[in-house]
């Protein structure tokens, strides 16, 4: 079954201060919601220099809404303007977005503390080269 999904929400995951500008999360919240929603945040590739949130495969996004997964497709700081460690920064922060922000955003939600990390090339990259293991990874 493959369908269109839609953009449930666009939200600021993160506020910078310099420059002062938002860093923004697409959700995707699958058509049949059933018990304890486990989260997929997917990471975009693009050299770590160019692509975005709305940068994604969608049959993989379809298949994971397909098996009940709320989808969560993040931009982040790219080069030059950011570091490496901006950027790993940022993949740290999700998880706060995730399990805090995220949570009251969708109230009406049963969302689940299960978080797989999905990442395209780069942000495949990113995914791993995160400090501390928060998430279970899936790597394209």
């Amino acid at each position: 079954m493959d369908f269109a999904l839609q953009v449930t929400k666009t939200c600021v995951w993160k506020q910078l201060e310099r420059p002062n500008r938002s860093i923004y999360a697409d959700v995707y919240v699958p058509r049949e919601k059933r018990g304890l929603m486990p989260i997929m945040a997917f990471l975009h590739g693009g050299a770590w220099m160019c692509g975005s949130r709305t940068d994604y495969c969608h049959v993989l996004f379809n298949s994971f809404a397909i098996l009940g997964f709320l989808i969560v497709s993040f931009d982040y700081e790219l080069l030059p303007e950011a570091s490496h460690e901006n950027q790993l920064e940022n993949v740290r922060d999700m998880e706060h977005f995730l399990r805090r922000q995220l949570q009251q955003e969708f109230q009406d939600l049963s969302l689940s503390q299960t978080i797989i990390v999905v990442g395209a090339s780069s942000g495949a990259q990113l995914a791993l080269l995160t400090v501390r293991q928060l998430f279970c990874l899936m790597l394209l």
